[in-house]
């Protein structure tokens, strides 16, 4: 019985230590398997850690908008991927242990990466002074570009996204996206851009967007357009001032279809009515009112466009205009000259409005013209045969008041006709400044109306360059042993377009003087800024140039203006003048050589040697 007691506890014992040793197995082997995955996963995330970090050194180091793709394979052990400030970490969980990876730069980085098991791509960009990691690599999608169809006005441009990014668009051509036009408004979702300077075409639109993450669609997304610009609409009527009862006819031009019109006075509109343009845009109407004394406002309004014109009259109870036109000559000046394709200029004020005027030549009707505007600058065009003429402009108002202009004598000669040559033919001025008489000629007038204009052809002309010539006749100096000029100054007022071209040699863009046998350099003038601009030029002193009375009574001067571009260069020129001083010590030699405008100047006695004063009608005292 002792024994069998004995053989048990035995049997216990020996259990036990078995138990033990199987224990003691059991975790040395879980430690170990536990080491051998933390390794692997130490390892593939050292890989992954390395993979970002050299691909952020490389974007950085090749500036900003680099761009690269990393693939990178990350563990089951990956708790979480930190991106701040300069550091890359990477946190690893094994068992109940955890390890941290660490990557440092030299640059800001942010962004985020997928703590996920297994293979992932990441997109690396370079910004300025930061590296961004990002997993999107797929570009921005465009949708529903506007507008379609047909538009009659500089259109809006627009379109949206499905994510944050900046676009680019260009018109007709398909582009990459650095090289596109222009740049849409807005980094959101939605864009637009407003056109400008586009003429009645059909036009597609161009597309490419770029989002956050640096993704450029390789493909544009497109759309079109059919633009239709229109002049805008016009409405006039026959004359400003009516009576009781009378037609007043209305007419527009430059609309579509059909159009509104309506009249109003001050409280009302008092007709409506919808008119169809005709096939070259324009509309006419009649009505009369039993209204008057009141002023009214006319409207019509492009029911397609949505343009509109409106013009206004008087309607009275009772008028009797007995005042006959007033007529002012502006060009040419008495005396004056032109070549054979003359312009004569005038305006014309009335107290109703004007049925037509007339060109009146050597006291002959030459031309009617019966679309006449009060108080604007009128023309005639005339082609003419050299020889010495009468002229005048006769007009005859809406009832039938007859005015006539003063009388003007004029030179035409074809050797005027050259289109380089810009003759001086208006008003003689003469100035006294203490005992420096000032002698001036002014050519057309400062008002950015009436100007010669000039257009290269792009003939291989050069050298010698082309030019604009100014010739300054009938100063009125005399020969008599005691010329002397003190001080000469040139003056134009110019705006340039050289068509992009450039000025290799000094002479292209020059002012140059004719001393009576050759044309000397003055200097080099300055471009307008731009084709719109004017500006003056003023020259230094030319007395070195004009040593003589026959080259001062005769003043030539140039403007050279011969651009590298092949064709298409343009000048313009408004405004010329010239100014001689002579020494004090013979201004009474003096004498006014061409019949000038009236001065609000004072002459000295004995200026004149004639004995008569300055001014208008005093003509030739030499």
């Amino acid at each position: 019985m002792l024994r069998k007691a004995q053989s048990g506890v035995e049997l216990l014992v020996l259990v036990s230590f078995l138990l033990a040793i199987f224990v003691s197995i059991f975790f040395l082997n879980e430690r170990t398997s536990n080491s051998i995955t933390g390794q692997v996963s130490s390892s593939q995330a050292s890989v992954a850690l390395s993979d970002l970090g050299n691909a952020a050194e490389l974007v950085y180091n090749q500036g900003v908008g680099s761009k690269t793709v990393v693939r990178i394979t990350l563990p089951l052990e990956t708790r979480n991927i930190i991106i701040s400030n300069r550091s890359l970490i990477l946190n690893l969980s094994v068992g109940n242990s955890s390890e941290q990876l660490v990557r440092t730069f030299g640059f800001d980085v942010a962004g985020q990466i997928l703590a996920e098991e297994g293979e992932q791509e990441v997109t690396v960009i370079a910004a300025d002074g930061i590296v961004f990691f990002n997993l999107d690599n797929k570009a921005p999608t465009a949708f529903n570009g506007k507008p379609t169809g047909t538009v009659f006005d500089l259109p809006l441009l627009t379109m949206a996204t499905n994510e944050n990014a900046i676009c680019k668009g260009s018109l007709n051509v398909d582009e990459d996206y650095e090289n596109m036009d222009f740049v849409f408004n807005n980094s959101g979702t939605y864009h637009n851009y407003q056109t400008s300077s586009l003429a009645s075409a059909n036009y597609t639109v161009y597309v490419r967007c770029n989002d956050t993450s640096g993704n450029v669609a390789n493909e544009s997304y497109s759309w079109s357009f059919e633009l239709i610009r229109m002049l805008n609409v016009t409405l006039n009527t026959d004359k400003l001032l009516y009576v009781e009862n009378e037609t007043i006819t209305f007419s527009g031009g430059n609309y579509i279809s059909s159009v509104k019109f309506w009249v109003s006075n001050s409280t009302e509109n008092v007709t409506s009515t919808t008119l169809t343009a005709n096939s070259s845009g324009n509309i006419t109407h009649q009505w009369n009112t039993s209204i008057c004394d009141q002023n009214f406002t006319a409207f019509a309004r492009d029911l397609t466009t949505g343009s509109e014109a409106n013009t206004t009259f008087e309607v009275l109870c009772y008028f009797n205009d007995t005042s006959p036109p007033n007529i002012t000559l502006m060009l040419p000046v008495q005396n004056g000259y032109s070549g054979t394709n003359a312009t004569f200029i005038y305006n014309v004020s009335d107290e109703t409005s004007i049925a037509n005027c007339s060109l009146i030549i050597n006291n002959s009707i030459n031309i009617t013209d019966p679309t006449i505007t009060l108080g604007v600058n009128q023309s005639f065009n005339l082609s003419m045969a050299d020889g010495k003429y009468m002229w005048s402009v006769n007009c005859t108002d809406s009832y039938n008041n007859k005015g006539s202009s003063v009388k003007r004598n004029l030179t035409v000669d074809s050797v005027l006709n050259l289109e380089t040559v810009f003759n001086s033919s208006p008003p003689v001025r003469a100035y006294e400044e203490d005992f420096d008489p000032t002698w001036d000629v002014e050519v057309q007038f400062d008002d950015n109306t009436s100007f010669a204009h000039a257009t290269d052809e792009g003939s291989p002309s050069y050298p010698p360059p082309d030019y604009v010539e100014f010739v300054f006749p009938d100063f009125g100096f005399l020969d008599n042993g005691f010329f002397d000029v003190s001080d000469a100054r040139f003056m134009f007022k110019h705006r340039d377009n050289p068509k992009g071209g450039t000025f290799p040699d000094n002479d292209r863009r020059q002012v140059q003087c004719y001393d009576g046998v050759n044309w000397n350099a003055v200097e080099v003038y300055a471009l307008s800024p731009d084709d719109d601009a004017w500006v003056y030029y003023q020259s230094p002193d030319l007395s070195d140039c004009i040593i003589s009375p026959a080259v001062a009574n005769n003043i030539k001067m140039r403007v050279t203006f011969d651009p590298s571009s092949d064709t298409g260069a343009t000048q313009d020129i408004d405004y010329a003048y010239i100014n001689v001083t002579l020494k004090s010590a013979i201004y009474a030699n003096l004498c006014e050589r061409v019949e000038d405008a009236p001065q609000p100047v004072d002459f000295s006695s004995g200026l004149n040697t004639s004995g008569n004063t300055f001014g208008l009608g005093m003509g030739d005292d030499c």
